[in-house]
């Protein structure tokens, strides 16, 4: 009983054309496409690489895709549809642009290797809540109030009897010191 290689093959073609993808993993999230019609509530240009925006009430998840569509700038991070904004701004610079759009998120730029110019931007949600409170640090000494010292000039001492107190100030013993003669081991 031989069986042919091809209908070994059809399952294993048949099994990858009707298993979905996402089982295999997912890139990591991107903005979507850009919204058409009445979901779209700004009007945003780019002359020069410098960007122009009036928008009322827009997503602020729309206007970034529509930044990457019209700059060819990737764009990745997590922002809820339901944010919205409302600003205007006219010939301002990719950075300066995104710092007006929300004070709520902060932006990561990339540059590619050899070019000044921007390639990606990752969108970073800013902290809303204090980091923790602070830890309270134990009293150790209690401080009572006195006078303030003055401080005085120290007496000069003669040199003469700055030099016998050299001399009569006892010796440090010598550090350890380790002598080896290779040729004493040797028998020479």
């Amino acid at each position: 009983m031989s069986i042919s290689k091809i209908t070994l093959y059809i399952p294993v073609i048949f099994y990858f054309l009707v298993c979905p993808v996402n089982l295999f993993g997912q890139e990591t999230q991107t903005i979507p496409k850009i919204p058409t019609g009445a979901e779209r509530k700004f009007v945003l240009t780019v002359e020069n690489d410098l960007l122009s925006l009036k928008a009322h009430g827009a997503s602020l998840r729309g206007i970034l895709a529509e930044i990457k569509h019209k700059m060819g700038i990737e764009v990745a991070g997590e922002i809820p549809a339901e944010d919205t904004i409302t600003a205007e701004f006219h010939h301002l610079l990719l950075e300066q642009a995104l710092y007006r759009l929300s004070p709520n998120y902060g932006y990561q730029m990339k540059t590619d290797e050899g070019q000044q110019r921007i390639a990606r931007i990752f969108v970073l949600p800013k902290r809303t809540e204090p980091a923790g409170p602070r830890p309270e640090l134990p009293v150790t000494q209690t401080v009572t109030s006195s006078p303030t010292p003055v401080l005085q000039e120290p007496e000069r001492y003669p040199e003469a009897d700055v030099q016998q107190e050299e001399k009569s100030a006892p010796e440090r013993p010598q550090s350890f010191k380790f002598e080896f003669d290779p040729s004493a081991s040797m028998g020479k």
